[in-house]
C-alpha cells in the first residue's frame, strides 16, 4: 500500500493506528510510523502477537524505521474533550514534532478521524494488511502497555497488569469495591458506578 502511495506520487507515507479507544482506564494512545522504501521485515497486526513477540517487533520498528512516534492522551482530557478529539490531539502532536510531515497518512478503520488535519487513506483492517499502520499498531499497543503496566504497581487491585485498563469483569468488581482512580475515565464509568 506505501509503494502503490509513492507511485500515486505522494513521497512521504505514514501509517497509523491507536490502541485504547474503549478501555474504562489509562491513555489513549496514536502511533504513527513511516517505513523506509523496501522494507523488508514482516510485520503483523499486534493482536495477532503475544506480548514478548510485539516488544521484539517494536524493537525490530524502531530500528528500521524512519521515523516513529506515539502520543498518549490521559483520561482527564478524554473525560473532558472526547474520544475523536483526544485522537486528532494526539495526531497534532506527533506532527508538530515531525521534521518532514506525512503527504498521506494511512489510517486503520472506517472513521476518518483526521478530516482538518491532514490528508488521510482509510484502510480496513489495515493493521492486518498494512505494514506502516501494522507498525503503528504494534508500536502503540507496547508503549501502552508498559504505562498500564506501571500503573498497575501504583493501583495493584485493579488487575491493570492483565486488563490494560479494559472492562473485565475482575476490573469492574474492583471499581464497586476500591473506587475509582485518577487514571479511569469517569466518561466511561456512567453505568458502572451509582
Amino acid at each position: 500500500m506505501e509503494e502503490a502511495a509513492h507511485l500515486e506520487g505522494f513521497a512521504v507515507v505514514a501509517g497509523m493506528d491507536e490502541v485504547g479507544r474503549g478501555p474504562l482506564a489509562g491513555p489513549i494512545s496514536v502511533g504513527l510510523v513511516i517505513l523506509p522504501e523496501g522494507f523488508a521485515e514482516p510485520v503483523v497486526d499486534s493482536k495477532l502477537l503475544s506480548a514478548k513477540q510485539r516488544t521484539e517487533k517494536a524493537t525490530m520498528i524502531r530500528a528500521g524505521a524512519e521515523y516513529y512516534a506515539v502520543e498518549h492522551i490521559e483520561p482527564k482530557f478524554i473525560d473532558a474533550r472526547g474520544v475523536t478529539e483526544s485522537l486528532q490531539t494526539a495526531v497534532r502532536k506527533i506532527l508538530q514534532k515531525i521534521d518532514k510531515a506525512p503527504d498521506l497518512i494511512l489510517l486503520d478503520g472506517k472513521h476518518n478521524f483526521l478530516q482538518g488535519i491532514t490528508p488521510a487513506r482509510m484502510v480496513i483492517k489495515g493493521d492486518m494488511v498494512c505494514a506502516s499502520i501494522a507498525a503503528a499498531s504494534i508500536l502503540a499497543k507496547v508503549e501502552r502497555d508498559e504505562l498500564m503496566r506501571e500503573y498497575a504497581l501504583q493501583y495493584p487491585e485493579y488487575g491493570f497488569k492483565t486488563n490494560m485498563g479494559y472492562g473485565t469483569p475482575k476490573h469492574i468488581a474492583s471499581i464497586r469495591e476500591y473506587g475509582i482512580t485518577p487514571i479511569h475515565r469517569r466518561s466511561f464509568l456512567r453505568k458502572i458506578l451509582p
